[in-house]
């Protein structure tokens, strides 16, 4: 770990298990810093929340990065993607939301930070003969975030803001009861080859996304 990671990691465990709604000096006392030691390493508040959301997004590519090692097709890549979404939710929910919260805006995703490696994942489905080879990378991955974020995801994500009080055990049981296998075909379906659509159907999606 870097220097700059351990400057970081108790800022980002603290947002993770308290949220955004502290003062400076709040946060500097529970961290145990003191607040011209905050100034000092980044200069404003909103640096510091900078920072923490870089180094949550690099921290959730790299986790993703090292089990997609492990996946057994692209097809498989994808819902291991929506699944450790949802696994974001449940254990860092204030900083998931921070990172994405609820946009319905097309241009809000089209930079959004899982883009490349959804691109990634689709030119190596292509690759293998499981994704149509004319699709275009790059659009399929901004309406894929896209349809994760604003319409599969956005149930859970409203619900879990709303509480006064959350548990991991609430969250798993909203994400859980909020679970839409057939939409998550619908979103795979028009790309897959027929090679690719029998590889979905060996996977249980219901097993796959329940949340323990």
């Amino acid at each position: 770990m870097s220097p700059n990671q351990k400057n970081i990691t108790p800022f980002y465990h603290f947002f993770v298990q308290f949220g955004f709604d502290y003062t400076l000096e709040e946060i500097a006392e529970r961290v145990g810093v003191t607040k011209k030691t905050i100034h000092n390493r980044f200069i404003s508040r909103q640096n510091l929340e900078n920072k923490v959301l870089k180094y949550y997004q690099d921290h959730f590519i790299t986790q993703f990065q090292n089990k997609i090692e492990f996946s057994n097709h692209s097809i498989e890549s994808l819902l291991l993607l929506i699944f450790d979404l949802e696994t974001s939710i449940i254990r860092e929910f204030p900083l998931f939301y921070k990172a994405n919260g609820i946009h319905n805006h097309f241009s809000f995703f089209e930079t959004h930070f899982l883009i490349p490696i959804v691109i990634q994942i689709v030119l190596k489905g292509q690759q293998a003969g499981d994704l149509y080879g004319d699709i275009d990378p790059k659009k399929y991955a901004h309406l894929f975030i896209y349809h994760i974020f604003t319409i599969y995801l956005q149930d859970a994500v409203s619900e879990i803001n709303g509480l006064l009080m959350d548990t991991e055990k609430e969250k798993k049981s909203i994400i859980n009861r909020t679970i839409q296998t057939e939409y998550i075909e619908f979103i795979l379906m028009s790309i897959l080859t027929d090679q690719g659509k029998q590889k979905l159907k060996q996977v249980d999606l219901n097993l796959l996304f329940m949340v323990s």
